[in-house]
């Protein structure tokens, strides 16, 4: 029965997966109830709720094994934030291939061990979860998407990166992608960048077609390149594929000769760095400075993180409006 619980080789249905997500709310819900009926009940309620952590961990590293995923995934559902999403999303992903059971109990508890301890660890010093709540990031990053962001500072990131940063006026965090570092020149001619005198290549990629309606907790309507859209019509975007060396992202253009497709030089001042969003004619990013709103140059000890992966994606303003969530981006690493 211990090597049962504890072997993270076996395998799991998903009921049993929804199983032990659900009892371990219940015991923090019953936790929290009790202690307002006895006060000092928590040190009874709190072993209660690590065993069945445990058993939820196990459970979702044997599903994920089942779904042929990688097993560090669990380590994802001790985000604060994410946590409940994660689990939910691990419970309910489909069987692709069974994991071969056969390890014993001390691989079992060795592997579970060494899961909790690297969670724990990661989960207050190497990630973090943000929401994306506007889409001066589209197509990478949609409204609703919750995305896993490492910590680090701006030493070491590289061009066309994705990366998180505290904007130089409002002190909130941010998302753009990392085009110039310090010292280099960057211009925009006819929508395409120029980095230090060479365009970025283009390619065309098609359309971004998305509903015509309001998106995430603020409600916030799509802007359309085919504008005027009614509510429930398709809304669309034309979709570029940018590079730079052996990295490639696409970016979306709502108009030709949008009001930043044209711009001067820029030069990357020492411990700056310069930041565009993919969704070029809908993003207040480097290009335009502070009197107006935007970031200009962010200094480099400004950038706090790297994006990982969209851990899960919801359209709706709520999770509640489960026909909104976006199934196809699950577990999707951000390019």
């Amino acid at each position: 029965m211990v090597a049962g619980f504890l072997d993270t080789s076996g395998t799991a249905p998903r009921r049993r997966a929804v199983a032990a997500l659900l009892l371990l709310v219940a015991v923090v819900a019953g936790g929290l109830a009790a202690e307002e009926w006895r006060p000092g009940a928590e040190r009874w309620v709190r072993p209660l709720a690590g065993l069945a952590m445990v058993w939820l961990l196990v459970t979702l590293t044997r599903r994920l094994h089942d779904a042929g995923r990688s097993g560090t995934w669990v380590l994802a559902t001790l985000l604060p934030l994410a946590g409940i999403m994660a689990a939910l999303v691990i419970a309910l992903l489909p069987p692709r291939r069974p994991f071969l059971p056969g390890r014993s109990l001390w691989g079992g508890l060795g592997t579970l061990l060494l899961v909790l301890l690297i969670a724990l660890s990661a989960a207050r010093l190497v990630w973090r979860p943000y929401a994306i709540p506007a889409e001066s990031m589209k197509p990478t990053l949609m409204v609703g998407d919750y995305l896993l962001a490492r910590y680090g500072g701006g030493e070491g990131m590289r061009r066309g990166e994705v990366v998180v940063f505290r904007h130089p006026v409002s002190g909130q965090d941010h998302i753009a992608r990392l085009i110039g570092l310090p010292g280099d020149t960057v211009q925009m001619v006819a929508g395409q960048v120029v980095l230090n005198g060479e365009p970025l290549p283009q390619e065309p990629a098609g359309t971004l077609v998305e509903t015509y309606a309001p998106q995430g907790p603020a409600g916030s309507l799509p802007r359309c390149g085919n504008a005027p859209v009614g509510l429930g019509g398709a809304c669309r975007k034309t979709l570029s594929r940018e590079s730079f060396e052996r990295r490639g992202w696409l970016v979306a253009d709502i108009e030709p000769r949008g009001p930043g497709d044209d711009t001067a030089p820029f030069a990357v001042p020492p411990g700056h760095v310069f930041l565009l969003g993919d969704n070029r004619d809908n993003s207040l990013d480097s290009r335009y400075g502070r009197p107006v709103g935007g970031p200009g140059m962010v200094p480099l000890e400004n950038l706090t993180g790297r994006a990982d992966a969209v851990l899960f994606s919801a359209a709706g303003r709520g999770l509640w409006q489960v026909w909104t969530w976006r199934a196809d981006r699950l577990l999707e690493r951000v390019e």
